[in-house]
């Protein structure tokens, strides 16, 4: 581990990050995460990769710190070198993590000028800050009639592929392996395949055209591959801004649901990518592509992986060594805790870990979500259909579809007989990827079985996806094993809203999220599109398709 002892001087050079104008997640979870953007979980990702040729592969994508501003300056934003960043897979279904990707994040300031100070080793041995990051550079500094002094900016000149000189803090991370439960294993060091070195450079933000004239070529070169202690094949890893992945019609759904999500609805929204309430906003992206032989899956679990991520505080111990403290955030499957977890026990869920599940097992099998939908628009149901309905939610409890597809895992699909019950991202990575070009944004209920909730993959529409499974979905599919569709009596419904989201969305590899919004264009400003506007995309729904193979 990282050690640290006292920092003196050194404190001022490496500790004092400047943080970015605050701004809540993409999807805030809990009460407490929104207070610390930099210790969200905004969203998490884990497919099979779909780049041509890399289909032996899984692609993990962890996004922290949502609803990032183009044109936030003058700091931009920053992640936290006061917590561990960790992604977790489970290999036998015991909800227990057998493998940790861990990122420690650091930076250092700019400039050619070093501090006149000594080197010994306890100035630079900081708190939070790790070893391979120290050096002993100042910052840009300009001649003012005869003194040296620090610019007050990050960017001091415009930035290329082949020169950062302009760049006034340079951003790094490190990347361990964990193997076994995290909090007894040693931290291993993930090293970049050319040259061997644990120091990993993250790009600065996409501050705008003038100072990044090609944005994409200079973040691209942070693209790595990467051996992994214990597996032969190497695989890759980026760590940078990102334009926002998630698509939700954000401020209509928290909203009571401002718009009727039916279609064929009088007044009903219209799909279009006007309401993306996120459609200008960036994110930090982790992301890691890792081969699927590494994970040494025993065959008793048929391929099947379970995956979540989390964000932990970085702490000491007696000696001094950073250690793991609290956990503060985690996302598994999407929308879990947003729409599942009551909003007192949110904070638990955050620090909880999947093999304490049980406490929320009641949340999964009588969800509040349905009923809410169904006190929202069940009069309007009824008058415009002539029916006489009680509610639009299903009627039967407790509800087992909601707690295969996200506790246990949905049989023939990705569930390891004997899993134990545990709120993950299951993954089955022997069904083979589907091609960009056929991939289906609905996923299984869609017949697209490489789709959630088999993993998740950035263009599966996620939001659409659980309110349609919360309201029934799963249960017009053909040979289902929970209840009849007449006791879900609008889960043949498209619930939608109005904002889609699909493939043709992102890059067919990777690191398949796109270049994050610019600050600024040349001679013009970034906005936010928030209003509904634009042409109709239309969106078929297939209500019976068999997935099981009954």
């Amino acid at each position: 581990m990282f050690k640290s002892s006292t920092c003196s001087w050194a404190l001022l050079l490496f500790l004092l990050a400047v943080v970015g104008l605050v701004r809540g997640s993409s999807h805030s979870e809990a009460p407490g995460t929104a207070k610390m953007p930099q210790a969200d979980d905004a969203d998490w990702y884990a497919f099979v990769s779909y780049e041509t040729g890399r289909e032996q592969f899984v692609t993990f994508v962890k996004n922290v710190e949502g609803r990032q501003g183009p044109g936030s300056g003058p700091n931009y934003y920053a992640l936290s070198d006061q917590h561990f960043y960790e992604m977790y897979v489970d290999t036998d279904a015991d909800c227990i993590e057998d493998f940790t990707f861990q990122f420690v994040p650091g930076f250092t300031y700019g400039g050619s000028r070093v501090a006149n100070i000594s080197f010994a080793a306890d100035e630079y041995d900081c708190p939070y800050v790790p070893e391979i990051f120290m050096t002993t550079n100042v910052g840009i500094e300009l001649d003012v009639n005869g003194t040296q002094q620090a610019i007050a900016l990050k960017v001091a000149g415009q930035i290329t592929a082949s020169d950062q000189s302009a760049l006034n803090q340079n951003d790094y991370y490190a990347l361990n392996l964990i193997t076994g439960p995290a909090n007894t294993g040693t931290p291993q060091s993930i090293t970049n395949a050319n040259g061997g070195s644990a120091k990993f450079t993250r790009p600065m933000d996409n501050v705008g055209e003038k100072s990044f004239p090609d944005y994409a070529s200079y973040a691209n070169q942070y693209i790595y591959n990467i051996t992994i202690p214990g597996c032969s094949t190497q695989g890759r890893v980026f760590v940078g801004q990102r334009k926002e992945s998630f698509s939700i019609n954000l401020g209509g759904i928290f909203d009571l649901f401002n718009f009727v999500p039916i279609p064929g609805f009088p007044g009903a929204i219209i799909e279009s990518q006007g309401n993306n309430y996120l459609a200008s906003s960036n994110v930090a992206s982790f992301i890691l592509e890792v081969p699927i032989s590494c994970f040494n899956i025993p065959a008793a679990s048929s391929g099947v992986i379970g995956t979540w991520t989390a964000i932990l505080e970085l702490q000491h111990d007696s000696a001094g060594n950073h250690v793991r403290g609290p956990q503060v955030s985690r996302l598994g499957a999407p929308l879990v805790n947003e729409l599942v977890v009551g909003f007192r026990d949110k904070y638990k869920f955050n620090g909880a870990r999947p093999a304490g599940d049980g406490s929320f097992l009641s949340y999964v099998q009588y969800p509040t979500f349905p009923l809410i939908v169904s006190s929202l628009f069940l009069t309007a149901v009824n008058n415009q259909l002539g029916t006489n309905l009680a509610s639009l939610a299903p009627d039967v409890y407790p509800r087992t579809d909601l707690v295969d597809t996200f506790l246990l895992g949905i049989a023939g699909l990705n569930r390891i007989t004997g899993a134990a019950a545990c709120e993950v991202l299951r993954l089955n990575t022997s069904i083979a990827p589907t091609t960009a070009a056929n991939q289906l944004r609905y996923g299984v209920i869609a017949g697209d079985n490489a789709g959630f909730p088999n993993g998740r993959r950035p263009g599966d529409d996620i939001v659409d996806i659980s309110v349609d499974v919360f309201m029934g979905a799963l249960c017009y599919l053909s040979g289902n094993p929970w209840f009849t569709s007449a006791q879900a009596p609008v889960g043949n419904v498209l619930f939608t809203d109005g904002s889609p989201q699909s493939v043709n969305d992102f890059d067919v590899k990777f690191p398949y999220l796109k270049t994050p919004v610019p600050g600024y264009r040349n001679n013009q400003a970034i906005t936010t599109t928030t209003t509904s506007s634009g042409a109709t995309l239309q969106t078929p729904y297939a209500a019976v398709l068999s997935f099981f193979g009954f």
